[in-house]
């Protein structure tokens, strides 16, 4: 069976291909997806390298350090039209992010409790929508030296509503 699945930027000058299922999917809440996105947060597919392959095109690098981990990250736009499709890490170097928006069929694989995480809950903004039996993490999934709350999982859709000093 051919897994082989395209993506790209909104101009269409980079383009890249992958050649498996993701490894997981994270929706993400934290305030650098929301400024690196303009919006609520992104939703990111981590592959391996081995599976991903840039064809057309060559991208800008931006160099951020996370100010979680203090580990650095790469992300990777396009020069032309600025459309950000993908992402590396200094703390996991066999890997890719690709922004899910940035496929041809940002559909194309499943997105299931078992296969899917919500990230930085508590950085979401008001009104952002948890599903139901979908595990939610209040800061990250991973732990980076520390120990990690193990996620929520709620019986129904949950809204995440203003802190009380967001109201005032």
């Amino acid at each position: 069976m051919n897994m082989r699945r395209e993506g790209g930027c909104l101009c269409g000058r980079i383009r890249y291909s992958v050649q498996s299922k993701p490894l997981r999917l994270y929706i993400c809440s934290c305030r650098f997806c929301q400024r690196m996105t303009a919006s609520a947060g992104n939703a990111m597919a981590p592959f391996y390298k081995e599976d991903f392959e840039l064809f057309s095109g060559t991208p800008d690098v931006y160099e951020h350090v996370s100010e979680g981990s203090g580990k650095r990250m790469w992300l990777n736009s396009c020069p032309t039209c600025h459309t950000t499709m993908f992402m590396t890490w200094e703390n996991f170097s066999k890997g890719v992010g690709i922004y899910c928006g940035s496929f041809d069929e940002p559909n194309w694989f499943e997105r299931t409790p078992e296969n899917t995480v919500y990230i930085f809950a508590e950085e979401a903004p008001s009104g952002t929508v948890f599903p139901a039996g979908f595990p939610v993490y209040a800061c990250h999934a991973h732990s980076f030296g520390g120990a990690i709350e193990g996620p929520r999982v709620y019986p129904v859709h949950t809204m995440r509503m203003p802190k009380a000093s967001q109201t005032s």
